[in-house]
This record gives structure tokens, sequence and C-alpha cells, in this order.
């Protein structure tokens, strides 16, 4: 094995040692009620609770507000300027009128479903030195 190979194997070992976190202990009564706040989605189709909307993830909303008829008749409401040029990451969860969105590079942002403004963000930092999480609160 050439010396590279093994200096790109240990470079890989140590960036996942770092990666590591240790699990905290779940409250299991708030994990029951978030996955019952699932289970109960059609209930509050307001919100959009998980990746899939349901656990059978088939991302359909029983909102019916919006038709073929009056769909020409939207507007764009509001509008958030993310400061990279990459994609979103995964499909926006509103919960309780707050929008969470992952973001590239281990962002997260959390907006204001029905204004649009920024309420959070939080960055993922692993430096050279040591790792590092911070959170920038407005």
């Amino acid at each position: 094995m050439t010396v590279n190979k093994k200096m790109i194997i240990l470079l890989m070992i140590i960036s996942l040692g770092a990666c590591s976190v240790e699990k905290p202990e779940q409250d299991l009564s708030a994990k029951t009620a978030s996955d019952q706040r699932i289970l109960d989605a059609d209930h509050e189709p307001q919100n959009w609770l998980a990746h899939g909307r349901t656990y059978d993830e088939q991302r359909y909303s029983p909102l019916d507000q919006i038709t073929d008829q009056n769909v020409k008749n939207l507007a764009l409401e509001w509008h958030y300027d993310f400061d990279t040029h990459r994609g979103l990451e995964a499909t926006p969860i509103v919960i309780d009128g707050i929008m969470y969105v992952s973001g590239s590079w281990s962002r997260v942002y959390a907006l204001n479903a029905v204004t649009g403004k920024l309420l959070w963000e939080y960055t993922l930092r692993f430096p050279v030195s040591g790792r590092s999480i911070s959170v920038v609160m407005w």
C-alpha cells in the first residue's frame, strides 16, 4: 500500500472518529407523543411533521383550499434567500408555524412559515484542531 493510500485511510478513520456523538437518553413520553402526532397527521394538515408527511410517506396533503379552478390566482407571499448556491438537502418540515429547512454543509434554518422571517440558523463546524458547534440566533 502506498503512503498516499495509507494517509487517506488514516484521515478517513480520524474523520469518522471526530463525528461520533454520544447518544443522549431519550424521553420516551416525548417520543411517543411525536409518534402519535405523525400517526394523526391528517388531524393537523397545516403541519408537515415528517419527511413524507406521514409514516407511509405518500407526500399527499389533504388540504383542499387550492383547486384546479383557483391555482391560477396563486402569488408569491414571501421568499428567503439562502446564502449558498448549493441546493437544499431535504423536504422542509413545518411544525406549528415554523418551517425547518436543511441546507448544505450541515446547516439548518428555522423560518416563520407565515412571514418567511429567519428565526434561527444552526451550523455544525468541525475545525482541524477539534470540533465545535455554533448556533446563531436572531
